[in-house]
């Protein structure tokens, strides 16, 4: 007879199935509104400790209220970042698309990928063309909005 080894998500905390379930559904970045979420899954305080609990193991990253990031941890330090490629810029344009607020990219970056400018814009800025008050950050490094 074989012995069952419990699985390293499951804790009295968390249920597995819903870490599981959550985990599944991030493709790079993902909104979460556990409101609309409660309805399918579970409650909405469930829902919320299984984010919480993808945080701590570093599966996830938290950008901003309600938006959070898929993670892989560093092989230098340990800690979780962005698996996002094109860094908080990428996933803060993909969160902004998956929120319904219109943006586009700054004047600076427009002309550099225009040919017209060899300065390439190094800090995450983007033009939002609606109403969007969040802040979106990663770390240190925030993400600024021009109106």
């Amino acid at each position: 007879m074989s012995a069952v080894l419990p699985h390293p998500e499951i804790t009295p905390q968390r249920p597995h199935w819903l870490a599981a379930r959550e985990c599944r559904r991030f493709s790079h970045t993902w909104k979460s509104h556990r409101r609309d979420r409660a309805g399918w899954l579970s409650g909405e305080t469930q829902v919320l400790r299984a984010l919480w609990g993808l945080v701590r193991d570093g599966r996830l990253v938290r950008l901003g209220y309600g938006v959070y990031a898929r993670a892989i941890i560093s092989r230098l330090s340990g800690e979780p970042l962005l698996s996002n490629p094109t860094g908080l810029r990428g996933a803060a344009r993909e969160a902004l698309t998956k929120l319904g607020v219109p943006w586009e990219p700054t004047e600076s970056e427009r002309v550099y990928n225009e040919g017209r400018s060899t300065q390439i814009p190094v800090n995450p800025v983007l033009r939002v063309k609606g109403r969007f008050s969040r802040r979106l950050r990663d770390g240190k490094t925030e993400l600024v909005l021009e109106r």
